[in-house]
């Protein structure tokens, strides 16, 4: 039963940390892992995550937006080529409450991701 504990807390860790930076926080964990479970442990964890590659659609969830709400509407309409009213709608949704789910590529993603943390709004991978 531990072990299984420390497999899903590990999973959870590094799914939260691929939004930051996938490719450290998976070399930082299969070292962990491998030290502190063994191979075939660390072999079913990593076998759980589906890393995302540069080329793939990766889903993007905005979850709250910031004091800077015209900023949000630039980075929506920057990362997906929407029109005004269509990102502002968007924005504001997610003002309301309703968090909103996009497809970008993974670059895109990214970009949008910090972006929007930079003007105070809270979205991340999903």
């Amino acid at each position: 039963m531990a072990s299984e504990i420390t497999i899903v807390h590990a999973t959870n860790l590094v799914r939260s940390l691929i939004d930051d930076n996938p490719n450290e926080a998976y070399n930082l964990l299969t070292q962990d892992l491998k030290h502190r479970l063994g191979d075939s442990a660390c072999v079913d964890i990593l076998g759980r995550l589906v890393m995302p590659n540069e080329y793939e659609l990766v889903n993007v969830r905005i979850e709250a937006i910031g004091d800077k709400f015209i900023n949000a509407i630039k980075d929506l309409r920057s990362a997906t080529g929407y029109g005004l009213k269509e990102a502002k709608d968007i924005i504001e949704g997610v003002r309301a409450g309703t968090p909103y789910d996009l497809e970008l590529k993974l670059p895109k993603a990214k970009l949008l991701i910090n972006s929007l943390r930079e003007s105070g709004s809270h979205a991340r991978l999903v």
